[in-house]
Formats: C-alpha cells, sequence, structure tokens
C-alpha cells in the first residue's frame, strides 16, 4: 500500500507562477510528513537550504518564508545537500500517495528544474509507484461541478480565490 506523504516547499521567488526564467527559482524549505496506513504520523521533516550564490531570494519570499535574507542564506545545508535529501526522501518512501496543494504546477516544476541542476532524475516523484494529487486541483474540479461543494469566500467578483494565504 503506498504511503501518504504531504509536502510542501517554500522558494526563492515566484518567477514560474509568473512565466520568469526556473534557473533563478531555488528550493529553500522543504516540509513533509507521512503516515502509516492507520493515519498514524510516522515521520516530520522540515529542512532548510540556501539558494545557490547566482540567486537571490526575493523580498516577498523571506516575507512568506518569515526568514531574514541572513538566516536564508546561512541555513543548515547548501542547494545542493537539500535538493540531495529531498531526492533520497521521495526515494525512500516510493512509492507513496504524495499530496500537495498546487504541488504539479508549482512546487513539482521546482524540484524538478532544482534536481537536474543537481544531477538527479528530476521525475522522482513520478516514479516507483509513486501517486500524485494535488489538493488545489481537486478543489477547483469540486467547485466547477458544485459551486456549494466548499465554504469558500468569493471575491468582489464573485470568483473563488484558491490562493493559501
Amino acid at each position: 500500500m503506498p504511503t501518504p506523504l504531504y509536502y510542501d516547499i517554500e522558494t526563492s521567488g515566484k518567477g514560474i507562477k509568473n512565466n520568469g526564467p526556473k534557473a533563478f527559482i531555488a528550493p529553500l524549505q522543504f516540509g513533509a510528513i507521512t503516515y502509516d496506513p492507520s493515519g498514524n504520523q510516522i515521520e516530520r521533516v522540515n529542512w532548510r537550504g540556501r539558494p545557490p550564490r547566482q540567486i537571490l531570494p526575493e523580498p516577498g519570499a523571506l516575507v512568506v518564508t518569515g526568514q531574514s535574507i541572513g538566516a536564508v542564506m546561512s541555513a543548515q545545508y547548501s542547494q545542493y545537500e537539500l535538493v540531495s535529501k529531498i531526492h533520497k526522501f521521495f526515494e525512500e518512501k516510493a512509492p507513496a500517495s504524495i499530496v500537495a496543494f498546487n504541488g504539479i504546477k508549482y512546487d513539482e516544476e521546482v524540484l524538478r528544474f532544482a534536481q537536474y541542476q543537481n544531477l538527479y532524475n528530476p521525475y522522482q516523484s513520478q516514479l516507483h509507484g509513486n501517486t500524485r494529487l494535488d489538493v488545489m486541483k481537486a478543489a477547483h474540479a469540486a467547485v466547477a461541478f458544485d459551486h456549494s461543494s466548499l465554504p469558500l469566500h468569493r471575491t468582489q467578483k464573485g470568483k473563488v480565490p484558491f490562493k493559501l494565504e
């Protein structure tokens, strides 16, 4: 049975979302929780890494992570070490049911590019029997099918914002 694995990353910026160059976005933090089939927590990780020297985190990224530029630049792990730990983590947990919020569109893109830059297989989360669920995409589908399915607030224009805030 696949291991339920929930994860999120924080990055040095939001360039992918804005169709910016992926080369200037790096994972700064990786957090994950795994559970056994009964729903008991097995493991919780929270790793922080420094961006590569050519990347300076955007101010908005520092606000999201709640870190100062000094703390980010002196994090415990180098970018290579952080990406290596993430890669090994996914490898050891396979097969897993990987769950994230906006993970397929953003988090996995960042991780894929970081793994590629560090000479790892960039499709680690899609191999070895892993399955993936993007909670944001599932919420989009639920609301499209039935507007009252999720108790979400609406903007003045009547749209449902799916941003984590």
